[in-house]
């Protein structure tokens, strides 16, 4: 087999394979499609060998686009025709930009293979969530995993119909940096969200994207991009220079720090702080509108949260089950009214998020309090779960979207926080604690991440 490696890959293993079928032809699968079917490659073969031809290309497009068959000898003009960075990694552009050098056959598809319906590709996450969904179902029906049944199923197009296919040879392409941080103290609320638009901007602009994250570096397992992030402990005087487009999300003390002179740009979108700036374009992420006094810049409400597309793909078919869940996550602390919860219910599964306290630990082993640390699938057990107790913050967000309705546990909240608590009780996506009781009302709204996220990308690009 012959390798292309793609960067953008998500799976960082292979954008292009080729596989010799015998002496004479070789089969071609690029990045654009990962499902190939042995009636696909006898179709293919057949109408090459019969038309004599270099390669065979169908005049419309096809649902399998990045599926194709040439005689292996003429993989060294390939090869040697590639010259440019983009020939290298899609060998496709080569025969499109070169054809006079090479003899194209036609390729005669069935119907079920016409049109591009949705994305039959791994390049992206979202790409992958939606293979993986494919997979689990298929297997859950006793149905072979194959390029005919992913595309009858059409069960999760959702997944990924947002993500666009990147040009190869785009030029100019726009920087964006994507500005935050990440502590104990802070919590990891601003950092996810940056991981969320960091996806967003990957998934759907043909752009440089990486996130810059002032503090001390922090492993995060679940990030694919490891080369795109990068630590640092201030900010230069350049930094606002060299990039096209620059996101903050700081929590309030360091946005504080900004000076107005570098943040009243145009290019700068700022999330989830305000400043009475004519230039730059303000992201609240909370439900509730946010009133300020000069509102054509800034953006919130239902429309514009920002909630990572991991609850898509999270969202459970299965039954509910009678178990209870406290989430406490990021900065959240054991605090007493914490502690007496879970001694008063022992039916509650505890798990506790990356930035927990050894001391926090010993507490809970004092009391024999048992908990989960560091759960990377954690939400696939909220999502089928009775009932889900946490703190406000994105948490409460992401269990609201996964069909849930999170009770919060309410401690000295700043009067905005209140407010947003309030907005959500009042629409019924909330439940709250009232004299040792659980209330909540009817729910009255929906919250949509694909609008969501849709609607803070357009403002983005």
């Amino acid at each position: 087999m012959h390798f292309h490696k793609n960067e953008d890959d998500v799976t960082g293993r292979v954008y292009a394979v080729t596989k010799k079928i015998n002496t004479k032809y070789t089969l071609l699968i690029s990045g654009d499609c990962c499902l190939v079917d042995n009636s696909l490659i006898k179709r293919l073969y057949k109408q090459i060998d019969y038309q004599d031809t270099d390669f065979i290309k169908s005049k419309k497009k096809l649902i399998h686009e990045g599926i194709s068959i040439f005689k292996t000898n003429i993989w060294k003009r390939v090869n040697k025709l590639s010259t440019k960075d983009y020939q290298k990694e899609h060998p496709g552009y080569v025969v499109k930009e070169h054809p006079d050098k090479f003899r194209i056959g036609k390729y005669e598809p069935l119907k079920y293979e016409l049109g591009k319906k949705f994305r039959l590709s791994i390049d992206t996450e979202s790409d992958l969530d939606f293979f993986n969904k494919h997979f689990a179902y298929l297997k859950s029906k006793g149905k072979k995993f194959n390029l005919t049944n992913v595309i009858k199923s059409k069960n999760f197009t959702f997944l990924n119909k947002h993500v666009t296919q990147k040009e190869a040879n785009a030029r100019d392409k726009q920087k964006y940096v994507i500005l935050t941080s990440v502590s104990k103290k802070i919590g990891l609320g601003h950092f996810s969200r940056s991981k969320t638009l960091f996806r967003e901007i990957n998934e759907t602009i043909t752009s440089k994207v990486k996130i810059v994250c002032l503090g001390k570096k922090f492993n995060d397992k679940e990030f694919f991009y490891k080369d795109r992030i990068k630590f640092i402990n201030k900010i230069s005087d350049k930094f606002f220079l060299e990039n096209n487009k620059v996101i903050i999300d700081l929590p309030q003390n360091l946005f504080n720090n900004l000076n107005n002179n570098k943040i009243n740009k145009k290019n700068i979108i700022i999330i989830d702080n305000f400043r009475n700036l004519e230039k730059p374009t303000f992201i609240i992420p909370s439900a509730r509108k946010v009133k300020v006094d000069k509102n054509d810049n800034v953006y919130s409400g239902k429309d514009f949260l920002i909630v990572s597309r991991k609850i898509l793909n999270l969202i459970s078919y299965e039954k509910i089950t009678k178990k209870n869940y406290l989430l406490l996550s990021g900065s959240s602390k054991l605090s007493l009214k914490i502690i007496n919860l879970l001694k008063k219910d022992k039916k509650i599964k505890l798990f506790l998020g990356r930035l927990i306290t050894p001391s926090e630990l010993k507490i809970l082993k004092k009391m024999k309090i048992e908990y989960e640390l560091n759960k990377v699938n954690y939400f696939e057990n909220l999502s089928n779960a009775n009932n889900v107790y946490c703190k406000f913050g994105l948490t409460a967000y992401e269990m609201i979207l996964l069909n849930k309705k999170p009770i919060i546990i309410e401690e000295n909240e700043s009067l905005e926080v209140k407010k947003d608590i309030k907005y959500l009780f009042d629409k019924g996506l909330i439940k709250l604690i009232r004299n040792n009781n659980i209330i909540s009302k009817n729910k009255k709204i929906n919250l949509d991440i694909n609008q969501s996220l849709k609607k803070i990308m357009n403002i983005i690009k």
